[in-house]
């Protein structure tokens, strides 16, 4: 270590993102899995050149750090720092760089945990970070050795954040529907294997959005509002509409018009998408349901407040729909492909999620109400309307842009079957 390294320098340097990517047996049958770990000698040479009597003046360069570029709770840095021995500097570096390593790391679609230790464990804050590639997450161990609330925090954040990590690509659009921002991503998924098939279920944090349009979105209908504020809790939803393989698998039958294993499935009504959610739960001894329209709308939106995830425009280059004839805002013409296309043709969202916007409507819970008067805020399912009518979200191949928006509601009979109608689903944290 250099002489002149201050604490602030070293502590810049743990949480520099010096990672190196842990190869791994599974890499040949889950291809998007990627593990990562610090370079071994980054941290052996920090460690080892820390006095032993700086561990406090190091813990709190490193949490403020934190505290800067993550909004880290002062209460979680005060509570470490009183139970931390101070004599202890190698402890302490080897406990806050695990910290840092496990959850504060890449921002969009990877489940950071920014932690508000309070006694209600509904207040735990899991927010999506928009630094790029710091891979970093905060060691449980830390919060576990001061028990009481913060060993019940732990509990729970580790309950919730099961599966392995993976690596996506997203896009950003201006105004005119160019791309101006790639962007690489991480996430957090579970891949259920059905029969031989993969279903991939990304998880969704726990967050706050405001859902419905604003008054002056272009093509908003009435029944998009009133926006109001919805606060939904962690979940895990399938990373693409169902697939025709994964019908398959569960169903033993193909309904669909459009062929083929890696196409959303179609031609199935709001009661199909119910049978086949109760026989997956089945076969796997869990909880799967359809989503709720809030989920929905918040797992579509993914952070963004714009019209469409991508920004306020879009083209048949991110998504599957009739851009022949109609744009969206200053968005370009395109073309028309008159089917569905496959599942994983175009980029996801920063949640990692696909077709979010055009290929096949999908299904929600929910009964479909005219507006959002008396609507819950907690993201439930909204049961409490005496129709037969479902909601649709997403558009699809068939329609123009502005009914592709993340805001945009659709309604069939619960016994409706068209080739455009599809769905994907939600897998229920235990609790």
């Amino acid at each position: 270590m250099l002489k002149e390294a201050t604490h602030i320098h070293e502590a810049e340097f743990l949480l520099s993102g010096l990672l190196e990517v842990v190869h791994n047996s599974n890499s040949s049958t889950v291809p998007n899995k990627v593990d990562y770990d610090f370079i071994p000698e980054v941290r052996d040479e920090l460690l080892d050149a820390q006095s032993v009597t700086d561990s406090r003046k190091v813990l709190e360069k490193v949490s403020q750090y934190v505290e800067k570029h993550y909004d880290f709770i002062h209460e979680v840095r005060d509570e470490l720092l009183d139970a931390q021995p101070v004599t202890d500097s190698r402890k302490v570096l080897e406990k806050v760089s695990q910290y840092v390593e496990e959850h504060l790391g890449e921002a969009s679609g990877f489940a950071a945990v920014l932690a508000n230790p309070t006694d209600n464990l509904d207040s735990i804050q899991i927010c999506q970070l928009s630094e790029s590639f710091a891979f970093a997450t905060v060691a449980t161990s830390v919060l576990k050795r001061l028990g009481g609330r913060f060993k019940k925090l732990v509990e729970k954040i580790e309950h919730e954040l099961v599966g392995e990590l993976f690596e996506f690509e997203t896009v950003t659009v201006n105004d005119k529907g160019e791309i101006i921002e790639p962007r690489h991503c991480t996430g957090r998924q579970q891949v259920e294997n059905i029969n031989g098939v993969p279903l991939e279920m990304v998880y969704i944090p726990r967050g706050t959005f405001m859902m419905g349009s604003p008054e002056n979105e272009k093509g908003r209908f009435k029944d998009e509002g009133p926006q109001h504020r919805v606060t939904v809790q962690p979940f895990y939803i399938s990373k693409y509409p169902i697939t025709q393989a994964q019908w398959q698998a569960v169903m033993g039958n193909n309904p669909s018009r459009f062929e083929g294993e890696n196409k959303p499935v179609e031609r199935v009504s709001w009661n199909d998408s119910i049978d086949f959610c109760q026989k997956l739960s089945e076969l796997t001894n869990k909880t799967y349901r359809l989503p709720s329209e809030a989920e929905w709308e918040y797992a579509c939106r993914a952070g963004t407040t714009t019209p469409f995830y991508f920004g306020q425009t879009i083209s048949s280059d991110l998504a599957n729909y009739d851009n022949s004839k109609w744009t969206y805002a200053d968005g370009p013409e395109g073309i028309y492909r008159e089917r569905t296309t496959n599942v994983d043709e175009f980029p996801p969202n920063l949640f990692s999620l696909y077709d979010m916007h055009g290929n096949v409507w999908e299904w929600c819970a929910d009964s479909y109400h005219d507006n959002y008067q008396n609507a819950p805020n907690d993201g439930s399912i909204w049961e409490n309307n005496r129709t037969d009518d479902r909601v649709l979200r997403g558009g699809s191949w068939a329609n123009d842009p502005n009914l592709c928006r993340a805001a945009n509601r659709n309604k069939r009979d619960v016994d409706h079957k068209y080739n455009s109608l599809g769905f994907r689903v939600v897998m229920v944290i235990q609790t």
